[in-house]
């Protein structure tokens, strides 16, 4: 049988060796590391219970692809970086707020107290001061004085004044530090879905599509979060987020061999997180029973 190449590529010699690329090297692919998220959806059902949800509305006689294939597709090459979501907005209505408040020059003059005094401790001991407390504001398109939390910070960089406005009872240092950055862990998590899986594309005309696509980005955010929250824990990547962590496990070059009864990845050689990749491959095909943490 005749093979079909493509012509050769010539580059400049390396060393006196010729250097000759082609299109030749049969099924390659650069996102090996989707068998990880393929063991994942195992274990936790995502796809069949999305499946399960959603009616197909297709004549099924006449379909190549069922519905299952075609969300599993769309929602792995979500997790492997392969974008086609349009504009999205994450709506947050929260009864009660607490938020971050920039300074200005009526802000900077009402904590001045507060930062000479962080100061003057830190002068003293030469540790980091953190000093906590509240005071009333009202900026002039307020419709009245709101409650606003100082965190009076000197570090060896100098004064790091923070201001947090909230309708929220309770001690300052408590509403900062338990509620206020935690508030921010959660935005960061929002930003790396909208960044990293395009939860912020959704420009289609109609409402449902738009909600569909944002459906398939969350679900690729379920995937990836339990793929770190599980699998990666107690690894270097536990805190990794999904961009590094889809550029290091799952953008792996592999040649795939496909035979009757198996198919073949052949992962690269010189891919630096070997011993990871084969714990994790461990522990999310160990029976569920025997190894429900992951840890």
């Amino acid at each position: 049988m005749t093979e079909c190449t493509s012509g050769g590529i010539t580059f400049s010699s390396v060393d006196r060796k010729k250097l000759i690329a082609d299109f030749d090297g049969g099924h390659i692919t650069s996102d090996a590391g989707a068998v990880l998220l393929r063991e994942v959806d195992r274990r936790i059902g995502l796809i069949d219970a999305i499946n399960g949800c959603i009616p197909d509305p297709r004549n099924q006689e006449m379909i190549v692809h069922d519905q299952r294939t075609l969300l599993a597709q769309r929602i792995l090459a979500i997790a492997l970086g392969y974008e086609d979501l349009n504009d999205h907005q994450t709506l947050r209505d929260d009864v009660h707020y607490i938020l971050g408040l920039a300074r200005n020059a009526v802000l900077e003059r009402l904590t001045e107290p507060y930062a000479a005094e962080s100061k003057r401790l830190f002068d003293e001991t030469g540790e980091k001061q953190r000093l906590f407390d509240d005071l009333s504001y009202a900026a002039g398109t307020w419709d009245r004085e709101r409650r606003v939390i100082v965190k009076a910070e000197h570090l060896e960089e100098g004064p790091n004044t923070r201001l947090v406005v909230t309708n929220l009872p309770g001690d300052p240092r408590d509403l900062y530090d338990d509620l206020y950055c935690q508030r921010g862990e959660m935005e960061n998590r929002i930003k790396e879905q909208q960044l990293d899986l395009f939860a912020d594309r959704t420009s289609c005309h109609d409402f449902m599509a738009n909600q569909f696509r944002l459906l398939l980005s969350a679900a690729a955010y379920v995937l990836m979060e339990t793929l770190r929250r599980t699998a990666l824990n107690n690894t270097e990547l536990q805190h990794a987020q999904v961009g590094t962590i889809r550029l290091k496990l799952l953008k792996i070059g592999a040649r795939v061999k496909t035979s009757v009864r198996r198919i073949v990845l052949h992962l690269a050689t010189g891919f630096p997180l070997q011993d990871l990749f084969r714990r994790l491959a461990e522990r999310l095909t160990a029976p569920a029973r025997s190894h429900p943490t992951f840890t």
